[in-house]
């Protein structure tokens, strides 16, 4: 009797931005070398229940777009995701990369930092750490003095948007350098790294890093 195998279907969204960067359309011809697996895209403008293309085995996905429309009130935004949503709820056997619930909850870096520094890597080896933060709601550069000094934030201090999907930063080496910073940002302790910064990648059970440039260190003149 001849087996054959069986197709996984697998949806995707990005926005058109994203699909670019990421060059999403070079890999799944790539992909199409595997017979197995088709690759659908997710018209999420209507309810996906009535395409007749669903169930999915899997769904990889960029929602950080529509999630920053949405909480910022674009109607349309707000729909698409109702409908992303309805679909998880109709059929929670398909595998989300990623979840909703982790993806959005990694867009504020109060809430990564929070995890990380709460994990069971960083309360048993003292040589993992999160640098000292807290988030900076307010533009009263002497009350966000007295918070750093609080929260044993100490110059030089990066600072970087509360929502982690902009990558904009900044170093302020002192007080007089906080009226450049605009709130909501998250303020860290800088840790000089010698311009090395490792980035990890996790598949599966398999880590990879690599390695890539970044800022050098600083020291205080006191």
């Amino acid at each position: 009797m001849e087996t054959k195998n069986k197709v996984r279907r697998v949806g995707y969204w990005f926005s058109d931005e994203k699909m670019n960067k990421l060059k999403f359309l070079d890999f799944i011809e790539f992909c199409k070398q595997n017979k197995s697996l088709e690759f659908i895209q997710m018209d999420l403008e209507r309810p996906l229940n009535g395409q007749g293309v669903y169930p999915l085995d899997a769904v990889v996905h960029k929602l950080n777009d529509l999630f920053l429309k949405a909480d910022q009130g674009d109607e349309q935004a707000q729909v698409q995701l109702r409908h992303f949503q309805e679909y998880t709820k109709m059929y929670p056997d398909t595998i989300m990369i990623d979840p909703v619930f982790t993806a959005r909850r990694l867009l504020n870096r109060t809430e990564c930092f929070k995890l990380i520094s709460e994990s069971h890597i960083c309360k048993t080896d003292r040589d993992v750490f999160v640098p000292a933060f807290i988030e900076i709601n307010s533009q009263n550069h002497q009350e966000t003095q007295r918070t750093l000094a609080n929260n044993k934030v100490f110059y030089p201090i990066v600072s970087k948007p509360l929502l982690a999907e902009s990558h904009e930063m900044a170093v302020i080496f002192n007080e007089q350098g906080l009226k450049d910073a605009e709130p909501p940002y998250v303020a860290q302790t800088y840790i000089n790294h010698s311009a090395i910064l490792y980035k990890l990648y996790m598949i599966g059970d398999q880590l990879y890093f690599v390695n890539r440039p970044s800022l050098p260190n600083y020291t205080i003149k006191v």
